[in-house]
Protein backbone atom coordinates (compact mmCIF):
# COMPACT_ATOMS: atom_id res chain seq x y z
CA UNK A 1 0.00 0.00 0.00
CA UNK A 2 1.29 3.33 -1.42
CA UNK A 3 1.52 5.69 1.55
CA UNK A 4 2.55 9.75 2.02
CA UNK A 5 2.93 11.55 5.03
CA UNK A 6 1.67 15.12 4.80
CA UNK A 7 2.58 17.74 7.89
CA UNK A 8 -0.02 19.77 9.07
CA UNK A 9 2.17 23.16 8.56
CA UNK A 10 2.00 21.81 4.43
CA UNK A 11 -1.71 21.38 5.00
CA UNK A 12 -1.87 25.19 6.68
CA UNK A 13 0.62 26.57 3.89
CA UNK A 14 -1.01 24.98 0.83
CA UNK A 15 1.90 22.58 -0.28
CA UNK A 16 -0.09 19.97 -1.94
CA UNK A 17 -3.77 21.88 -2.45
CA UNK A 18 -4.97 25.08 -2.01
CA UNK A 19 -5.76 25.37 1.99
CA UNK A 20 -9.01 26.59 2.48
CA UNK A 21 -11.46 26.56 5.60
CA UNK A 22 -12.13 28.44 8.82
CA UNK A 23 -10.03 26.81 11.27
CA UNK A 24 -7.47 24.01 11.34
CA UNK A 25 -9.83 21.84 11.57
CA UNK A 26 -12.07 22.12 8.57
CA UNK A 27 -8.60 22.85 6.87
CA UNK A 28 -7.04 19.36 7.29
CA UNK A 29 -11.13 17.86 6.64
CA UNK A 30 -10.87 20.74 3.46
CA UNK A 31 -6.94 18.74 3.02
CA UNK A 32 -8.67 14.98 2.83
CA UNK A 33 -11.26 15.99 0.42
CA UNK A 34 -8.86 16.84 -2.02
CA UNK A 35 -6.92 13.78 -1.33
CA UNK A 36 -9.63 11.72 -1.85
CA UNK A 37 -10.45 13.64 -5.41
CA UNK A 38 -6.91 14.19 -6.57
CA UNK A 39 -5.13 11.14 -5.23
CA UNK A 40 -7.57 8.33 -4.38
CA UNK A 41 -6.72 7.79 -1.12
CA UNK A 42 -8.79 5.55 1.00
CA UNK A 43 -7.05 5.77 4.33
CA UNK A 44 -6.08 8.41 6.67
CA UNK A 45 -4.24 8.22 10.24
CA UNK A 46 -4.51 11.37 12.40
CA UNK A 47 -1.17 11.44 14.67
CA UNK A 48 -1.58 13.60 17.65
CA UNK A 49 -3.09 14.39 20.91
CA UNK A 50 -3.41 16.80 23.21
CA UNK A 51 -0.25 18.72 24.65
CA UNK A 52 -0.88 20.19 27.67
CA UNK A 53 -3.08 24.08 28.23
CA UNK A 54 -4.96 24.53 31.39
CA UNK A 55 -7.48 27.31 30.48
CA UNK A 56 -7.68 26.06 27.01
CA UNK A 57 -6.48 23.00 25.43
CA UNK A 58 -3.57 22.75 23.28
CA UNK A 59 -3.56 19.94 20.48
CA UNK A 60 -0.35 18.24 18.19
CA UNK A 61 -3.56 17.67 15.43
CA UNK A 62 -6.71 19.59 15.73
CA UNK A 63 -10.15 17.91 17.03
CA UNK A 64 -13.52 18.65 16.27
CA UNK A 65 -16.58 18.67 19.18
CA UNK A 66 -19.50 18.37 18.60
CA UNK A 67 -22.60 20.67 20.44
CA UNK A 68 -24.90 18.50 21.09
CA UNK A 69 -26.64 18.97 24.68
CA UNK A 70 -27.93 16.05 26.54
CA UNK A 71 -29.96 18.16 28.87
CA UNK A 72 -28.62 16.16 31.66
CA UNK A 73 -25.81 18.25 32.75
CA UNK A 74 -22.88 16.01 32.18
CA UNK A 75 -21.63 16.75 28.83
CA UNK A 76 -22.87 19.63 25.96
CA UNK A 77 -20.11 17.88 23.25
CA UNK A 78 -17.78 15.27 22.53
CA UNK A 79 -14.94 14.65 20.42
CA UNK A 80 -15.17 13.01 17.18
CA UNK A 81 -13.09 11.72 14.72
CA UNK A 82 -15.84 11.09 12.36
CA UNK A 83 -15.99 14.82 11.52
CA UNK A 84 -12.57 14.22 9.57
CA UNK A 85 -14.27 11.09 7.84
CA UNK A 86 -17.75 12.52 6.93
CA UNK A 87 -16.53 14.75 3.80
CA UNK A 88 -19.52 14.95 1.68
CA UNK A 89 -23.55 14.98 2.46
CA UNK A 90 -26.05 15.14 -0.56
CA UNK A 91 -27.84 18.10 -0.94
CA UNK A 92 -30.99 17.20 -4.14
CA UNK A 93 -28.99 15.63 -6.75
CA UNK A 94 -25.45 16.77 -5.78
CA UNK A 95 -23.02 15.56 -3.77
CA UNK A 96 -21.40 18.48 -1.81
CA UNK A 97 -18.74 19.18 1.22
CA UNK A 98 -20.25 18.33 4.48
CA UNK A 99 -18.76 21.32 7.17
CA UNK A 100 -21.30 20.14 9.70
CA UNK A 101 -22.57 23.40 10.57
CA UNK A 102 -25.77 23.45 8.12
CA UNK A 103 -27.47 26.31 9.98
CA UNK A 104 -24.53 28.62 9.06
CA UNK A 105 -23.85 30.05 12.63
CA UNK A 106 -20.66 28.37 13.14
CA UNK A 107 -21.68 26.24 16.19
CA UNK A 108 -20.24 22.59 14.49
CA UNK A 109 -22.33 19.22 14.82
CA UNK A 110 -25.36 21.34 16.83
CA UNK A 111 -28.06 19.82 18.70
CA UNK A 112 -29.99 21.83 20.83
CA UNK A 113 -33.49 23.66 21.77
CA UNK A 114 -32.14 26.69 20.02
CA UNK A 115 -30.31 25.33 16.65
CA UNK A 116 -29.92 22.27 15.52
CA UNK A 117 -27.97 20.99 12.17
CA UNK A 118 -28.15 18.08 9.95
CA UNK A 119 -25.43 15.93 9.14
CA UNK A 120 -25.20 12.96 6.58
CA UNK A 121 -22.81 10.88 9.60
CA UNK A 122 -21.85 8.30 6.68
CA UNK A 123 -17.83 7.51 6.94
CA UNK A 124 -16.52 8.68 2.91
CA UNK A 125 -12.48 7.67 4.18
CA UNK A 126 -11.11 5.69 6.68
CA UNK A 127 -10.18 7.85 9.75
CA UNK A 128 -7.68 6.70 12.87
CA UNK A 129 -6.16 8.36 15.08
CA UNK A 130 -2.81 7.99 17.31
CA UNK A 131 -3.70 10.64 20.10
CA UNK A 132 0.49 10.42 20.62
CA UNK A 133 1.31 13.48 23.35
CA UNK A 134 5.34 13.14 22.43
CA UNK A 135 7.80 11.93 19.90
CA UNK A 136 8.03 8.52 22.33
CA UNK A 137 4.70 7.90 21.79
CA UNK A 138 4.83 7.88 17.74
CA UNK A 139 8.46 6.15 17.70
CA UNK A 140 6.71 3.58 20.06
CA UNK A 141 3.96 2.92 17.85
CA UNK A 142 5.57 3.14 14.50
CA UNK A 143 7.67 0.12 16.16
CA UNK A 144 4.62 -1.81 17.05
CA UNK A 145 3.01 -1.32 14.42
CA UNK A 146 5.46 -2.59 12.00
CA UNK A 147 5.77 -5.59 14.39
CA UNK A 148 1.85 -6.50 14.09
CA UNK A 149 1.97 -5.86 10.52
CA UNK A 150 4.86 -8.50 9.83
CA UNK A 151 4.80 -10.77 12.53
CA UNK A 152 0.91 -11.59 13.04
CA UNK A 153 0.05 -13.40 9.69
CA UNK A 154 -0.58 -17.03 10.50
CA UNK A 155 0.21 -17.10 14.09
CA UNK A 156 -2.61 -19.36 15.80
CA UNK A 157 -2.96 -16.76 18.79
CA UNK A 158 -4.59 -14.51 16.56
CA UNK A 159 -7.39 -17.18 16.13
CA UNK A 160 -9.33 -16.17 19.38
CA UNK A 161 -11.29 -13.53 20.81
CA UNK A 162 -11.56 -12.60 24.52
CA UNK A 163 -15.29 -11.15 25.25
CA UNK A 164 -15.42 -9.66 28.57
CA UNK A 165 -19.13 -8.32 29.86
CA UNK A 166 -22.21 -8.94 32.44
CA UNK A 167 -25.46 -7.15 33.23
CA UNK A 168 -24.54 -3.58 32.63
CA UNK A 169 -28.14 -2.30 33.67
CA UNK A 170 -29.78 -4.66 36.75
CA UNK A 171 -32.97 -4.89 37.36
CA UNK A 172 -35.02 -7.12 39.53
CA UNK A 173 -37.21 -7.79 35.95
CA UNK A 174 -34.79 -7.10 33.60
CA UNK A 175 -34.04 -10.99 31.89
CA UNK A 176 -31.14 -9.37 30.00
CA UNK A 177 -27.15 -9.58 30.73
CA UNK A 178 -26.87 -6.63 28.39
CA UNK A 179 -23.01 -6.70 27.97
CA UNK A 180 -22.76 -10.66 27.82
CA UNK A 181 -25.62 -10.70 25.19
CA UNK A 182 -23.95 -8.05 22.97
CA UNK A 183 -20.07 -9.75 23.36
CA UNK A 184 -21.98 -13.25 22.57
CA UNK A 185 -23.16 -11.95 19.31
CA UNK A 186 -19.85 -10.38 18.79
CA UNK A 187 -18.45 -13.91 19.25
CA UNK A 188 -21.33 -15.18 16.02
CA UNK A 189 -19.69 -13.22 13.91
CA UNK A 190 -16.18 -14.14 14.38
CA UNK A 191 -16.02 -17.56 12.52
CA UNK A 192 -13.38 -19.68 12.86
CA UNK A 193 -11.72 -17.79 16.16
CA UNK A 194 -11.84 -19.61 19.20
CA UNK A 195 -13.95 -17.50 22.44
CA UNK A 196 -12.70 -17.07 25.59
CA UNK A 197 -16.11 -15.82 27.67
CA UNK A 198 -15.27 -13.80 30.65
CA UNK A 199 -18.72 -13.41 32.34
CA UNK A 200 -20.07 -12.51 35.39
CA UNK A 201 -23.21 -15.06 35.35
CA UNK A 202 -20.82 -17.80 35.31
CA UNK A 203 -17.97 -16.30 37.73
CA UNK A 204 -15.38 -16.37 35.42
CA UNK A 205 -15.21 -12.79 35.61
CA UNK A 206 -14.38 -12.02 38.82
CA UNK A 207 -11.59 -9.34 39.02
CA UNK A 208 -8.93 -7.41 36.48
CA UNK A 209 -7.01 -10.71 36.94
CA UNK A 210 -9.46 -13.08 35.11
CA UNK A 211 -8.89 -10.38 32.05
CA UNK A 212 -5.29 -10.06 32.32
CA UNK A 213 -4.49 -13.81 32.43
CA UNK A 214 -6.76 -14.24 29.42
CA UNK A 215 -5.17 -11.59 27.47
CA UNK A 216 -1.66 -12.26 28.32
CA UNK A 217 -2.22 -15.50 26.71
CA UNK A 218 -2.53 -13.61 22.89
CA UNK A 219 -5.56 -12.88 21.06
CA UNK A 220 -6.80 -11.54 17.69
CA UNK A 221 -9.86 -9.37 19.52
CA UNK A 222 -10.73 -7.87 22.39
CA UNK A 223 -14.25 -7.05 23.19
CA UNK A 224 -15.56 -5.30 26.36
CA UNK A 225 -19.52 -4.24 26.92
CA UNK A 226 -20.08 -3.07 30.16
CA UNK A 227 -19.47 0.77 32.05
CA UNK A 228 -16.08 3.01 31.50
CA UNK A 229 -14.58 6.42 32.23
CA UNK A 230 -11.50 7.50 30.92
CA UNK A 231 -9.74 5.70 33.41
CA UNK A 232 -11.18 2.06 33.76
CA UNK A 233 -13.84 -0.66 32.65
CA UNK A 234 -16.45 -2.28 35.03
CA UNK A 235 -19.69 -4.02 34.95
CA UNK A 236 -22.51 -5.49 37.29
CA UNK A 237 -23.05 -9.03 38.34
CA UNK A 238 -26.37 -10.56 37.53
CA UNK A 239 -29.60 -8.29 39.06
CA UNK A 240 -26.57 -6.61 41.43
CA UNK A 241 -26.55 -2.75 41.11
CA UNK A 242 -24.96 -1.98 43.96
CA UNK A 243 -21.71 -4.17 43.02
CA UNK A 244 -19.04 -3.40 40.89
CA UNK A 245 -17.02 -6.09 38.85
CA UNK A 246 -13.30 -4.36 37.80
CA UNK A 247 -12.70 -5.77 34.39
CA UNK A 248 -9.52 -3.37 33.93
CA UNK A 249 -7.93 -0.06 34.99
CA UNK A 250 -5.30 1.89 33.52
CA UNK A 251 -3.15 1.48 36.74
CA UNK A 252 -3.63 -2.03 36.12
CA UNK A 253 -2.60 -2.44 32.52
CA UNK A 254 0.80 -2.71 32.84
CA UNK A 255 0.58 -6.29 34.03
CA UNK A 256 -0.57 -7.30 30.62
CA UNK A 257 2.14 -9.53 29.32
CA UNK A 258 1.07 -10.33 25.57
CA UNK A 259 4.15 -8.89 24.11
CA UNK A 260 3.69 -9.60 20.29
CA UNK A 261 0.26 -10.89 20.76
CA UNK A 262 -1.60 -7.75 20.26
CA UNK A 263 -5.58 -7.95 19.54
CA UNK A 264 -8.12 -5.09 18.00
CA UNK A 265 -9.89 -3.90 21.10
CA UNK A 266 -13.84 -2.72 21.00
CA UNK A 267 -14.74 -1.17 23.71
CA UNK A 268 -17.96 -0.91 25.38
CA UNK A 269 -18.39 1.91 27.99
CA UNK A 270 -18.81 5.60 28.70
CA UNK A 271 -15.71 7.70 27.49
CA UNK A 272 -13.33 5.11 27.95
CA UNK A 273 -11.60 7.05 24.67
CA UNK A 274 -12.12 10.54 25.86
CA UNK A 275 -8.92 11.07 24.59
CA UNK A 276 -8.94 14.96 25.90
CA UNK A 277 -8.56 14.05 29.63
CA UNK A 278 -5.26 15.65 31.64
CA UNK A 279 -3.56 15.66 35.18
CA UNK A 280 -4.01 19.46 34.67
CA UNK A 281 -7.47 19.28 34.87
CA UNK A 282 -6.57 18.30 38.78
CA UNK A 283 -5.31 22.29 39.16
CA UNK A 284 -8.42 23.41 38.02
CA UNK A 285 -9.43 24.39 41.44
CA UNK A 286 -10.13 27.91 40.85
CA UNK A 287 -13.11 26.75 38.88
CA UNK A 288 -14.67 26.18 42.40
CA UNK A 289 -15.05 23.09 44.74
CA UNK A 290 -17.85 21.36 42.74
CA UNK A 291 -16.61 22.04 39.33
CA UNK A 292 -12.97 20.12 40.31
CA UNK A 293 -14.56 17.48 41.93
CA UNK A 294 -16.00 16.61 39.01
CA UNK A 295 -13.03 16.10 36.96
CA UNK A 296 -11.83 13.33 39.52
CA UNK A 297 -15.20 12.00 39.79
CA UNK A 298 -15.33 11.54 35.64
CA UNK A 299 -11.54 10.23 35.98
CA UNK A 300 -10.92 13.09 33.91
CA UNK A 301 -7.95 13.70 35.66
CA UNK A 302 -6.19 10.67 33.69
CA UNK A 303 -2.64 11.03 32.04
CA UNK A 304 -4.52 9.66 29.24
CA UNK A 305 -7.70 7.58 28.03
CA UNK A 306 -8.00 3.96 28.88
CA UNK A 307 -8.65 2.88 24.83
CA UNK A 308 -5.27 5.21 24.31
CA UNK A 309 -3.27 3.51 27.24
CA UNK A 310 -4.07 0.15 26.10
CA UNK A 311 -2.77 1.29 22.85
CA UNK A 312 0.33 2.96 23.37
CA UNK A 313 1.70 0.63 25.56
CA UNK A 314 5.46 -1.38 24.34
CA UNK A 315 5.00 -4.33 25.71
CA UNK A 316 1.77 -5.62 25.56
CA UNK A 317 -1.41 -4.17 25.46
CA UNK A 318 -3.74 -3.76 22.26
CA UNK A 319 -2.47 -2.64 18.72
CA UNK A 320 -5.91 -0.74 18.45
CA UNK A 321 -9.21 0.57 19.87
CA UNK A 322 -12.32 1.60 19.30
CA UNK A 323 -14.55 3.01 21.71
CA UNK A 324 -16.81 6.37 22.81
CA UNK A 325 -15.50 9.39 23.61
CA UNK A 326 -18.96 10.84 25.18
CA UNK A 327 -22.32 9.30 26.75
CA UNK A 328 -23.31 5.43 25.28
CA UNK A 329 -26.39 4.27 26.71
CA UNK A 330 -28.82 0.94 25.71
CA UNK A 331 -32.69 -0.59 27.04
CA UNK A 332 -34.19 -3.24 25.37
CA UNK A 333 -37.79 -4.70 25.10
CA UNK A 334 -38.51 -8.32 24.63
CA UNK A 335 -38.21 -8.16 20.77
CA UNK A 336 -35.29 -5.79 20.08
CA UNK A 337 -32.58 -4.30 21.76
CA UNK A 338 -32.51 -0.27 21.15
CA UNK A 339 -29.38 1.40 21.17
CA UNK A 340 -29.42 5.06 21.64
CA UNK A 341 -26.37 6.86 21.25
CA UNK A 342 -27.76 10.22 22.51
CA UNK A 343 -24.39 12.46 21.50
CA UNK A 344 -25.17 11.63 17.59
CA UNK A 345 -28.59 13.39 18.16
CA UNK A 346 -29.96 10.41 16.10
CA UNK A 347 -31.86 6.74 17.68
CA UNK A 348 -30.65 4.06 16.19
CA UNK A 349 -32.35 0.15 15.75
CA UNK A 350 -29.65 -2.49 16.06
CA UNK A 351 -32.08 -5.45 15.24
CA UNK A 352 -30.87 -8.34 17.58
CA UNK A 353 -27.61 -7.15 18.30
CA UNK A 354 -26.38 -4.85 21.41
CA UNK A 355 -23.02 -4.33 19.60
CA UNK A 356 -23.56 -1.31 18.28
CA UNK A 357 -25.00 0.20 21.40
CA UNK A 358 -23.69 0.21 25.45
CA UNK A 359 -23.60 1.45 28.32
CA UNK A 360 -23.03 4.95 30.64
Amino acid sequence: MKTKLVTLNEIYNGAYFTSKGRDDAEKVKYFIKDAIEQWGIKYVLLVGGRHGGLTQQKWWCPVRYTNLDDGINWETGYLSDLYFADIYKYEGNETVFDDWDSNGNGIYAEWWIMGKDTLDFYPDVYVGRLPARNKFEVTNMVEKIINYETTTYGQQWFKKIVAVGGDTFPGEDDPYYEGELATSKSVEYMQGFDAVKLYTSDHTLGNANDVINAVSQGCGFLNFEGHGNPMGWATHPPHDENTWIDGLKVQEMHQLSNKGMYPVCVVGGCHNSQFNVSLLNLLKIYEGYQEWYSYIYKGEMSPESWSWWIVRMAEGGAIASIGCTGWRSIWNNINKLHCKIPTDGRQNRCEDSAGMGIDG
